[in-house]
């Protein structure tokens, strides 16, 4: 019998949806608008750091260009990263 255990978190930050999740070894990101749906951003990293922070990147990049008020790494850890189920 075979097992796969999802792992996986996910936050909002403004109108977007930032996911992280593993799959076969390696963390995909997902930037989605709350609006729509649509898949804005969609990124491949080797560890949950390094995923949570891309994805916040790309949403300070994403909402503010290269005015950002702050980096994606002080985003993403003020950021309340919920466990999906």
């Amino acid at each position: 019998m075979l097992f796969q255990i999802d792992r996986g978190f996910h936050a909002q930050w403004g109108d977007l949806e930032l996911s992280v999740r593993m799959e076969m070894s390696q963390w995909i990101v997902r930037v989605r608008s709350k609006a729509n749906h649509r898949t804005l951003y969609t990124a491949y990293r080797c560890s949950l750091s390094a995923a949570q922070q891309s994805a916040a990147d790309f949403a300070v990049f994403h909402v503010w260009g290269f005015d950002g008020r702050f980096t994606g790494s002080q985003l993403s850890s003020q950021l309340n990263w919920k466990r999906t189920l």
